[in-house]
């Protein structure tokens, strides 16, 4: 399988990476030159503080308190 891996940050290096080593052929495209050179979100996606919480489709979790 054929893989095209956007971004060549930290993670999109990294990936790349696992995936030619599990024998996936493909591109690792960035819009500059230089690799791994920035981490910007180094793999943290928090899609509540970027999207409403009402645009996915699992539940909201229930407030729960410690047991001691």
């Amino acid at each position: 399988m054929k893989v095209a891996v956007l971004g060549g940050g930290v993670v999109g290096v990294t990936s790349a990476y696992y995936l030619a080593k599990a024998g996936y052929e493909g591109a690792l495209i960035d819009r500059q030159a230089g690799l791994a050179r920035r981490s910007y979100s180094a793999g943290l996606l928090a899609p509540p503080q970027y999207w409403p919480r009402s645009k996915f489709s699992w539940p909201a979790p229930e407030a729960t308190s410690p047991s001691c």
